[in-house]
């Protein structure tokens, strides 16, 4: 999918989450709005939950190398074994 779109998606449904989650202490636990704030929240976590798989499986895979797979020189020696790199010291 376009990276832009992804973005602009994501926006939105954190602004919907935060802001509902903004509000959602200020109201009446028995109103109607309190209701109709949690539902806004929910709609706007799983919006943000669903953009954030779409844009997760749209990256490309990472490129396979074999310096990955290598283990790395500096932890493959001893702590005082001495190295050729640095004068053999």
């Amino acid at each position: 999918m376009d990276p832009a779109l992804l973005q602009a998606a994501f926006r939105l449904g954190f602004v919907i989450l935060a802001l509902s989650l903004l509000v959602l202490p200020f109201e009446d636990r028995t109103s109607a709005e309190f209701v109709a704030t949690v539902l806004s929240a929910v709609i706007g976590f799983v919006f943000v939950g669903i953009v954030t798989v779409l844009a997760r499986s749209s990256l490309p895979p990472p490129p396979r190398s074999k310096t990955r797979t290598l283990v790395d020189k500096g932890t493959a020696k001893g702590y005082n074994e001495t190295d050729s790199h640095s004068g053999g010291k």
